[in-house]
């Protein structure tokens, strides 16, 4: 991996531009998340969880791997 004042300008701006668009990108699924189905994000990745879980459940405090 090439240390940082190695890397050029053009893909420091690269970089940039794809961090940007990326939080873009989460802040509108959560938003349309919000909007269609009235949960939040973290609701969602817990309900995910549950859903691929064995018998849809886990014990609480249980990690997903359990």
């Amino acid at each position: 991996m090439p240390a940082a004042d190695r890397i050029s300008e053009e893909d420091w701006r690269l970089w940039r531009a794809f961090s940007s668009m990326n939080r873009a990108l989460a802040r509108e699924i959560d938003r349309q998340l919000q909007r269609d189905a009235g949960i939040s994000s973290a609701d969602y990745s817990v309900l995910i969880t549950l859903f691929e879980a064995p018998d849809r459940r886990l014990r609480t405090g249980s990690s997903p791997s359990c």
